[in-house]
């Protein structure tokens, strides 16, 4: 254990630690999303076995401590351990599956209910939801790439059906 988390760059693990005192502001927004990011971690630890726990967390949360190192060597001799990354796909995905939820539009056989959203307030909305989806999962480049190009492509939606000047 002493050896791989030396690997990892660790030198000592901290155990039963009490804080005692803080200085500064409380970020709330930032808090909630770190006990959100923690609360799923703990629901795949307890649905899903080791390793397949340490791929989803990586994959969904950007988190990829719990991943083994044979693991990793696995995807990365496949060539796929871009997909162990939050990119552009994830973003894109989610996003664009938010935005035509909050439309109505993925209830296909239905008429659209007078409860779903204008093209406006569903972007922004998606955006908002992307944008703390971002901060949860470490806002690495990749994602503010993604998120930018994102709020591009819905600016422009709205510009080409007149919605904004």
């Amino acid at each position: 254990m002493a050896r791989y988390e030396k690997y990892r760059g660790l030198d000592f693990e901290l155990t039963s630690a009490v804080i005692r005192h803080t200085e500064g502001r409380e970020n709330f927004v930032k808090e909630y999303l770190v006990r959100f990011k923690y609360r799923l971690s703990n629901v795949y630890e307890r649905l899903l076995d080791e390793d397949d726990a340490g791929i989803v967390k990586a994959m969904v949360l950007g988190d990829k401590n719990s991943l083994t190192g044979e693991i990793k060597g696995l995807y990365q001799r496949a060539g796929i351990s871009h997909v162990l990354c939050i990119s552009g796909l994830h973003i894109s995905l989610l996003g664009c599956g938010l935005y035509l939820f909050l439309q109505g539009r993925l209830r296909p056989g239905r008429p659209r209910d007078k409860f779903y959203l204008t093209r406006l307030p569903a972007g922004i909305i998606s955006l908002i939801c992307l944008v703390l989806y971002g901060y949860m999962t470490g806002m690495g480049v990749s994602i503010k790439r993604a998120l930018i190009m994102f709020a591009v492509m819905a600016a422009a939606i709205f510009r080409l059906r007149g919605e904004i000047i």
